[in-house]
């Protein structure tokens, strides 16, 4: 999830915008209204970065997941942005792209790592899974890597899948470069809105 903090003086300013306000029920929805342009905000940011910017677009699958929303609790207001919020589920791997790690096998010994020839050209994996393609066996490589391939009909073979015990993930830190890009964006949608509701109800 992406974090965003007011610091003092924005809250003060906040709170002198509000007080301007006397309705009760109008103050807190045009706070509401002021979070929710911030998270948008970041959200259509995130969006653009994950489109061919700091990530590239395979299966469409994390800009989709990507939403936005602003919660209401006892403590006050927060607005979240990231994979699967108020949007449906969070996909697997939105965390491991931010921050990197060890991708290990779930079960089994191997992980199935395509190789070009089952991928789309967009970088989908053709099949869902090594079993879905018929023919296939398994060989070592002059490196000494475990491949599958299949035998072409005609004969050939044609590489598919590299066998891995594990694999490292680089962190792309695709929500913290936008935090840090957009932040101060998102913050000025936010007070701009404040704004024109202050300047509407006060």
């Amino acid at each position: 999830m992406i974090t965003l903090q007011f610091n003092k003086n924005d809250i003060e300013r906040i709170n002198r915008g509000l007080s301007r306000i006397s309705d009760v029920r109008k103050r807190s929805s045009v706070l509401y209204r002021a979070f929710v342009r911030l998270v948008l905000t970041l959200r259509i940011k995130l969006q653009e970065n994950v489109t061919n910017r700091i990530l590239k677009v395979r299966s469409g699958r994390l800009r989709g997941s990507i939403g936005s929303k602003v919660y209401s609790s006892a403590e006050g207001l927060t607005g979240k942005v990231g994979s699967g919020v108020g949007v449906g589920e969070r996909v697997s791997y939105a965390n491991i792209l931010e921050s990197g790690g060890i991708i290990k096998p779930k079960k089994g010994k191997y992980l199935t790592i395509p190789l070009p020839e089952a991928l789309t050209k967009a970088g989908v994996p053709k099949r869902p899974s090594a079993r879905a393609w018929d023919n296939t066996f398994i060989y070592k490589s002059k490196g000494n890597n475990l491949i599958i391939a299949q035998r072409k009909k005609g004969g050939g073979v044609l590489p598919l899948y590299i066998l891995k015990k594990r694999v490292k993930v680089p962190a792309k830190r695709y929500m913290s470069k936008t935090v840090q890009a957009y932040g101060n964006l998102a913050f000025r949608s936010f007070f701009s809105e404040l704004s024109k509701g202050v300047r509407r109800w006060g």
